[in-house]
Parts: C-alpha cells; structure tokens; sequence
C-alpha cells in the first residue's frame, strides 16, 4: 500500500493549516484569513490530501471552490470535489449532494439514489440529514423517531418544516422513496 494513502487517514486538514505555520487547530472561517498568495499552498496540500482519500480534504476544496476562495467560482471544480467526498463517505457532503438532487428530480432513480445518500449521512450523524430523514420516511413510526434524533442532536423543528416544504413537490411527484430502510 503507499505510505502517502496509509498517512492520508491521520493528516487532517487542521494538519494542513499547522504546516503552513498559520494556527495549530481547524477553524471554521479561517480560510478567509489566508493571504491570496498562500490559497495556491493550501489548495496543493488539500487536493493531496483528497487524492490520498481524504473526505475532509475534498470536502474542504468543495467549500472553498464555492465560496470563490481561489477565484472566479466554477462549478465545474466544485462539484468534482462534492461528488469525491461524498464517494469517500463524508457525511454532509453525502447530505449537500443528496439534496442537491432531491430538490430537481428528473427520474425516479435519481430520486432514489439522492434519497440514500441523504440516509447514509444521517447514519453518520448529519443532525440535518437526520431531519431530512423525518420528511423521507413513509412509517410514520420511523419518522418521529428520525425527527426525535435531529432535534435532540440539534436540528430546530422550524428546520424540519422548511426541509417539508422543500420536499413537498418531489414527495408529491415520485413519493416516499423505496430504496430507504428507515
């Protein structure tokens, strides 16, 4: 195995900001603090790390594509590294993923596909997933346990009603999804 993918699992994205000499821990809006000049660093280290399978890594290069930290926003880059942290498992990119696609099916499949990517991120603790989970389920039993769960971990019940509304015409078009176990 290479010894660079056995390492990808250990280094974090809080060990690419520590190298770069800049904070010792992850903070969330850092990144806005980065000198333009030094984004081209953190983007070669991150990419590295999502090359070696980091999800947290790819998820990083999504957020920071989207939110224009190296440039002019293409969708194009961000939704490569979406897809990648969300085939790595990563659970809110599963989550932005699968609600990307839920919000305009075009077939039932893809309703499908969406709903269990939004599933998996809720068995790995997407609080919103899980609120998500509460509006996707057909057993009205499931459901409340599913909307117990998002509200104890932290989901506002005001969130849940917006996720309804959201859902309201794909639920209408397609249904409950199938492919979900609940």
């Amino acid at each position: 195995m290479n010894k660079n993918y056995e390492n990808a699992n250990v280094v974090s994205v809080a060990g690419v900001m520590a190298k770069m000499n800049k904070v010792n821990t992850f903070e969330e809006d850092y990144y806005e603090n980065i000198p333009y000049e030094d984004r081209e660093d953190v983007k070669q280290l991150l990419w590295k790390l999502a090359v070696w399978g980091n999800a947290d890594a790819a998820y990083e290069l999504y957020n920071l594509y989207i939110n224009g930290y190296f440039g002019k926003i293409t969708d194009e880059e961000s939704t490569k590294y979406l897809r990648k942290a969300a085939n790595l498992g990563h659970p809110n990119a599963l989550f932005v993923l699968g609600m990307s696609l839920m919000s305009q099916p075009s077939t039932i499949d893809m309703f499908n596909y969406a709903a269990k990517a939004i599933e998996e991120s809720a068995r790995k603790g997407c609080v919103l997933a899980e609120g998500v989970m509460s509006v996707l389920v057909a057993d009205g039993k499931t459901a409340k346990r599913w909307r117990k769960k998002a509200i104890k971990h932290g989901c506002p019940s005001e969130g849940i009603e917006i996720i309804e509304n959201v859902l309201f015409v794909p639920l209408l078009m397609f249904g409950h999804p199938s492919s979900i176990r609940g």
